[in-house]
């Protein structure tokens, strides 16, 4: 682990143990949270993070896997305005290594739980509690399935956002609803994950500028993503 080194990865310094105490010492950083309205800063963070935890994936140490990502473990760096991925699992430390058919199992898990964090963004509720006795991908797949409408976003996101800002929302719904598909093999890899969101963004950036082109006469670049009705149903 102490030989990991990523932007958006918290690195480890030191380690204590002894006969009780296992301790590890990462590096510390200016921590925050991101504003409440939809900016491409928010949308970054969720981009930095997915490339974190695709590198902690696809390392060429072992099949590595976070074991326990929540949002709170999704660290934001106010000085560098970066996302990084923290609190690795200790499990990993204290078990032999998973076959491969247990990791590959435990990176899906992964995948589900980054997804849920999208959604948090996107909804600004709890993972835990959707719309009531729901989880929150329960809620928003049953939402989006019915009639997919602006009531799954957070009204304090959605309020005074921008035709592309609104596009890149749905964009990232689409991609967390992937992540919590009900059947693990139908997630895609976290690298792709990664990949998504990063498209989402480049799309978004070749809109502004064609936005403020004088031949562009207001047009976006490209027409708004849309959630189809087969979008995957998220597990209960």
């Amino acid at each position: 682990m102490g030989g990991w080194r990523h932007p958006n990865v918290v690195s480890l310094r030191a380690y204590y143990s002894s006969e009780h105490e296992l301790l590890l010492v990462f590096d510390y950083g200016a921590v925050g949270r991101e504003g409440s309205q939809w900016t491409g800063q928010r949308l970054k963070l969720a981009e930095d993070a997915a490339k974190g935890l695709a590198y902690l994936h696809g390392t060429s140490h072992s099949e590595l896997s976070h074991l326990h990502l929540t949002s709170s473990n999704i660290l934001v760096d106010n000085g560098a305005s970066s996302a990084l991925v923290s609190d690795f699992s200790l499990l990993r430390l204290l078990s032999p290594p998973p076959p491969p058919s247990t990791a590959e199992a435990s990176q899906k898990n992964d995948v589900y739980d980054f997804g849920a964090i999208l959604l948090e963004i996107l909804t600004g509720r709890s993972a835990e509690c959707g719309g009531g006795v729901e989880d929150l991908p329960t809620w928003v797949g049953r939402v989006v399935r019915q009639e997919w409408t602006h009531e799954v976003f957070d009204v304090e996101i959605l309020s005074g956002s921008s035709k592309e800002a609104e596009d890149e929302m749905v964009g990232l719904l689409q991609v967390a609803l992937l992540c919590v598909a009900r059947e693990p093999e139908h997630r895609p890899r976290m690298g792709v994950v990664y990949k998504m969101i990063e498209d989402i963004r480049d799309r978004g950036s070749r809109r502004s500028r064609r936005s403020l082109s004088p031949s562009s006469n207001g047009r976006s670049f490209e027409s708004s993503p849309c959630v189809s009705e087969d979008t995957p149903a998220p597990s209960q």
